[in-house]
């Protein structure tokens, strides 16, 4: 028979065909459910289906042929599933596979500039283990390349980590050092917490103060708050900083100790700590720190009362504007009282456990303060003192009487210098009694010297010991009167820096007629460092001392006058700083740019957009630095538009709508650490669905 003539078979097989057909059921619509997973899809040595799906009649699938297709579509379908949720995981690890190879590569470059580069990378790279070739690193030639070995050895916790961070805490470049104390706190075995404690006990301030902040980062808290009296207020302020991990009643009576510390500076420190402990918790602080004669200490804890405790709401955080000398001090008492009241009003709501801890530390700050009693006896001295035409014979006395007060006689030279205007001090009293109670004094005295180069080492040495415990309100004032007839640069820039960090009280009339001083000095660097003086005493009462240097000759002084401006807040009146957003210098523009818009002021909002179109690359990277820190939401879109610059710019925008939008944005659902590239991608994604959504921006003037 011919091959090709259909026989009576053959005819058959299409209507077997399709008969199979119509007995199959049909593919699922859109609507069915799911199909089950595949660990939930398989058939017995019996036959029997035990996948959810194929719990059906047995006509649904009346052969074994047919119950393993399904089974097997089941699987496939499966597979599918888990390959393609895990493709962009793969894809993204081969890729940072690839970009390790190549920064290996960059490792041996001979600019030190690359070899960071390649290391910041690899730091941040999430796959593998660090490669052995950073290690060699730690022995660099050049300082940055070891600290950013260090780092990197940290963060991807290589094999011997801890090895070498304790040898780079013996490096001679004091970054590298602090790189490696932070290094210590990101692991968490007790030889590091060993070494950390170890330079608690010895090391410089800048080294304790980054120790406590590693300590923190472990959860040692006993050990932080060992040194939470430590004689640094640098030190301590670190302590304050690391009290917002760690919200329990041990901290609280920590906390409460330092808004009464002598160091304006911790005081302000410990409120932001409290940010976001329950209100239980941060009330008795809060209430506390509001009391406080520090103005930005009471303005940032007045400020957190009033969002958080309803009873709050309309506590004042500052005066009206305008207000007399008189005045001012008649509204501060009134809204005392109203402190004293919501401390009574938080004792019925929450009791006054923490309250009575919080007393303590006010009796222990009072126990300094001048008495009624020491200010009186020691008025009647001074007056008697002054009085004209005595002999030295005939002082003797009253100058004896007056060293007999010893520490009462220093409580009251600070009452007088803190008085508006300061209360006059005899000389006589500086030089030969308040001396022996008080060694800065004694200090200062030797500034007296006709030898500049005597003035400049005291100035030095002045500085130091500053930076331990700030000045006295008293010392102070001694300084002032030996500074007015100073001119040398070195020993201004000295005093400015003994300056810098006013006492528990606030700054002191005598500290702002220094400063007055130092911004009319013929040396532009000590016009500038008085512009820094006044930004770190963050008291926006002072601006007014700012505006004619915002005019001044020198570029750099302008500058750090607008940097004071952004930092202390614009005021009502922004006309002193739109000049400077056409000025021929970008540095100039940008500090006005960002004055103003963080201030919400549509000029300086508008000058940073500006800016962050520049075609260079540094300046677009400190414009969207400058974004982030006026914490607009209004500069997102265009942050998003800077994810797609060039690596620097890219950081900076990724850094500023962390600042802006909370950190976790960029981050995995789960709170690991992402690739840039994820981190971009999310970010826009994010931004995609808000725009989708029609967020309202906030508003600008």
């Amino acid at each position: 028979m011919p091959p090709n003539r259909p026989t009576p078979q053959r005819l058959a097989r299409p209507r077997r065909r399709q008969q199979r057909l119509e007995r199959t059921p049909a593919r699922p619509s859109q609507n069915s459910p799911p199909f089950a997973s595949f660990g939930e899809a398989r058939i017995t040595r019996s036959g029997k289906r035990t996948c959810p799906a194929m719990q059906s009649k047995e006509a649904t699938f009346p052969s074994s042929r047919q119950r393993v297709a399904a089974a097997s579509f089941l699987f496939a379908a499966a597979l599918l599933a888990v390959g393609a949720s895990g493709c962009r995981s793969l894809l993204g690890h081969n890729s940072e596979l690839s970009r390790q190879s190549e920064l290996l590569k960059s490792l041996d470059s001979a600019s030190a500039e690359v070899r960071v580069a390649a290391l910041e990378d690899l730091r941040k790279l999430e796959i593998g283990t660090l490669p052995a070739a950073v290690e060699t690193l730690v022995q660099d030639a050049d300082p940055r390349v070891r600290r950013a070995a260090v780092a990197a050895i940290a963060a991807r916790h290589h094999p011997n980590a801890h090895d070498l961070l304790l040898t780079a805490l013996d490096d001679p470049d004091v970054q590298v050092r602090l790189a490696a104390v932070a290094g210590l706190g990101e692991t968490s075995d007790a030889k590091s917490r060993q070494a950390l404690e170890h330079i608690l006990r010895g090391d410089t301030e800048t080294m304790r103060s980054a120790a406590v902040a590693a300590l923190a980062a472990q959860g040692a808290f006993d050990a932080v708050q060992s040194v939470a009296n430590d004689k640094s207020w640098r030190v301590r302020t670190a302590v304050a900083a690391s009290l917002a991990r760690d919200a329990s009643a041990d901290a609280a009576e920590i906390a409460l100790r330092m808004v009464a510390d002598r160091s304006a500076q911790v005081q302000q420190q410990a409120v932001e700590a409290v940010a976001n402990w329950p209100l239980e918790l941060a009330g008795p602080v809060l209430l506390a720190a509001a009391a406080s004669p520090a103005y930005m200490t009471s303005k940032t804890a007045i400020e957190q009362l009033r969002e958080r405790w309803p009873a709050a709401a309309d506590l004042p955080a500052e005066p009206p504007r305008g207000l007399a000398p008189g005045q001012l001090a008649a509204w501060y008492a009134e809204r005392g009282g109203h402190v004293a009241e919501l401390r009574d009003r938080w004792i019925v709501e929450y009791g006054d456990r923490l309250l009575r801890a919080a007393d303590h530390a006010a009796r222990e700050a009072i126990a300094k303060a001048a008495t009624p009693e020491a200010l009186a006896q020691a008025d009647k001295l001074v007056q008697a003192l002054a009085a004209a035409g005595q002999t030295a014979e005939q002082v003797k006395p009253t100058l004896d009487a007056l060293r007999a007060m010893g520490g009462d006689l220093l409580a009251v030279a600070d009452a007088w210098s803190r008085e508006q205007p300061p209360k006059a001090i005899p000389e006589a009293v500086f030089k030969e009694v308040l001396p022996a109670v008080a060694p800065t004094i004694a200090t200062i005295n030797e500034l007296a010297s006709t030898d500049v180069a005597v003035r400049r080492r005291i100035a030095g040495r002045l500085a130091e010991q500053a930076a331990q415990q700030a000045l006295s309100p008293a010392a102070i004032a001694r300084l002032a009167m030996l500074a007015e007839k100073e001119q040398d640069p070195i020993v201004w820039q000295n005093v400015l820096r003994a300056i810098a960090e006013p006492d528990a009280g606030g700054v002191a009339p005598p500290a702002r007629q220094l400063v007055v001083l130092a911004l009319s000095h013929p040396t532009p660097e000590v016009r500038r460092r008085a512009c820094e003086t006044l930004a770190a005493w963050r008291d926006p009462r002072l601006l007014s001392l700012l505006a004619a240097s915002l005019s001044d000759d020198n570029a750099s002084v302008v500058a750090a006058a607008a940097k004071a401006f952004a930092s202390l807040g614009v005021g009502d009146d922004p006309r002193p700083l739109v000049p400077l957003l056409s000025h021929g210098d970008r540095t100039l523009r940008l500090a006005a740019a960002e004055a103003l818009a963080r201030s919400r002021y549509r000029e300086g909002v508008d000058a940073l957009e500006r800016l962050a179109l520049e075609a260079d690359a540094n300046i677009r990277r400190q414009a969207a630095l400058a974004m982030g820190r006026t914490r607009d939401a209004n500069f997102t879109p265009r942050l998003i538009q800077l994810l797609d610059d060039r690596s620097p710019v890219q950081q900076a925008a990724l850094e500023s709508l962390h600042t802006i939008h909370g950190r976790n944005i960029g981050r995995e659902t789960n709170g690991a650490a992402s690739s840039i590239a994820d981190r971009v991608t999310r970010w826009k994604e994010w931004h995609a669905a808000q725009v989708s959504a029609q967020r309202t921006p906030t508003t600008v003037r």
